[in-house]
């Protein structure tokens, strides 16, 4: 991991196509401006983990279909 101090209006060149600028420095936080080509996905950490549970999930449901479930889900609207 690279660690280095930015000030306000400084950016980070990651590779040639990313670029990564401090917007704004507070109390602990920090906002960031991301430039990146469309075909490269930028996302929070939090957003990716997510997503990866909920294929995860959804995964180990396709194998597993329940004899008789999209009736009773019917009955139960």
């Amino acid at each position: 991991m690279l660690v280095i101090r930015r000030y306000r209006g400084e950016s980070i060149q990651v590779g040639e196509e990313v670029e990564i600028v401090i917007l704004d420095c507070g109390q602990g936080r920090v906002k960031l401006g991301i430039r990146a080509p469309q075909h490269i996905p930028v996302m929070r950490g939090e957003v990716k983990l997510t997503r990866e549970q909920n294929r995860a999930a959804a995964r180990s449901l396709e194998g597993s279909r329940r004899p008789g479930l999209p009736e009773r889900l019917r009955a139960l609207l």
